[in-house]
């Protein structure tokens, strides 16, 4: 079953003066579903034991698309502690900073209608 997509084009301000020539740029079509990208942040950047701490996740679609929508979830040590419904392509979770030690955060996004799962290396 062939997709239809929708065409983007970007028109330039002045174009639309009268009488003049309309230029259009037309972008490939991505493959779909699109690999997002994914941010990851914390704050503040060096923390103790038990410390209130912010994450945020940003994930970035490809231009002409949508923001991308869905799920992600965060990890620590590779096991899922938090799962959360991104808000206009990004979310940002409270939490505590665990016990003192050496930990690896990461991520997974779900993916959704244009863009596919991903996860952190």
């Amino acid at each position: 079953m062939k997709r239809i997509l929708p065409l983007l084009l970007l028109f330039s301000p002045l174009a639309l003066a009268q009488n003049t020539v309309l230029t259009v740029k037309v972008l490939p079509e991505p493959t779909i579903p699109a690999k997002p990208t994914v941010t990851l942040q914390m704050n503040p950047p060096v923390l103790y034991a038990g410390q209130p701490m912010t994450v945020t996740a940003t994930v970035e679609g490809v231009p002409g698309y949508p923001a991308p929508t869905g799920q992600i979830e965060f990890l620590l040590n590779g096991q899922v502690v938090q799962t959360s419904t991104l808000i206009d392509g990004g979310i940002t979770c409270e939490a505590t900073a665990p016990p003192a030690g050496t930990y690896k955060v990461g991520w997974i996004y779900l993916g959704d209608k244009y863009y596919q799962k991903v996860k952190s290396q």
